[in-house]
């Protein structure tokens, strides 16, 4: 357990570093109005944060003792720490995806959701699927160990259901921006503004508050693409 905390701690200092990266600059370009480039940030955070657990994962797999005896000396623990293997190369990528989640949630600002995914993660997840694996199934302290690295996984699910299904953080502005504009504008003068709706840029116009039509523009989050697909696509696209 004391080499798996150890591993799992240092890869949570590299999450964070992405994330605290990552954030800074999804909270930089929405409030620039730069929507279109949240999701090559993300990007970017999941191709860096998955190369180095690519590249962790091969150097754990092939030089398991060496990697293991930074932490231990105990010849006995060293010989029993290939179950370690398995949770350890999980938690890697959970670490990866995390610092994904993260930066687009903390970047924009929602802090009850952080919250929200701090108890899911750090309680929930974590506990009841350790206590599952470890006890229902009779797996044992190998059973924490999995269920710890798979609750790694939970930012980043609800960080895509937020990115996919997340509403405009302008909407509010949007509203008062539109009624003063049209109260201004001379009838039947239309106004026009591009805001964020969802995954998608949508233009609104209108030449009075009750009018507006709502045009939707170029989509960041195909529907016709699976999430696996997605990710894959934004780890491609890398330049800003």
């Amino acid at each position: 357990a004391g080499i798996y905390n150890k591993v799992g701690m240092m890869s949570g200092i590299v999450s964070n570093s992405f994330t605290t990266a990552g954030a800074s600059m999804v909270g930089q370009n929405l409030g620039a109005r730069k929507y279109d480039r949240v999701p090559r940030i993300m990007g970017v955070v999941f191709l860096c944060g998955g190369t180095i657990s690519v590249v962790l994962t091969l150097v754990v797999l092939l030089f398991p003792t060496a990697v293991f005896s930074i932490f231990t000396t105990e010849q006995a623990v060293l010989a029993a720490a290939g179950i370690l293997i398995a949770p350890t190369i999980i938690n890697f990528f959970g670490s990866a995806t995390r610092a994904v989640a993260f930066s687009l949630i903390n970047g924009s600002g929602n802090t009850k959701l952080n919250f929200a995914i701090a108890i899911i993660d750090g309680m929930i997840s974590r506990v009841g699927i350790a206590a599952l694996l470890g006890f229902a199934y009779g797996m044992g302290c190998q059973g924490f160990w999995y269920g710890d690295a798979l609750a790694g996984w939970m930012p980043f699910v609800i960080g895509m259901v937020y990115f996919i299904s997340a509403r405009s953080p302008v909407t509010a502005e949007t509203s008062t921006w539109l009624t003063d504009s049209c109260s201004a504008a001379s009838s039947p003068a239309s106004v026009e503004k591009t805001v964020w709706k969802g995954s998608s840029m949508v233009t609104l116009t209108g030449t009075s508050p009750s009018s507006v039509i709502y045009r939707r523009g170029t989509s960041i989050m195909p529907s016709t693409l699976s999430l696996p697909s997605f990710i894959v696509i934004l780890s491609m696209n890398t330049t800003l």
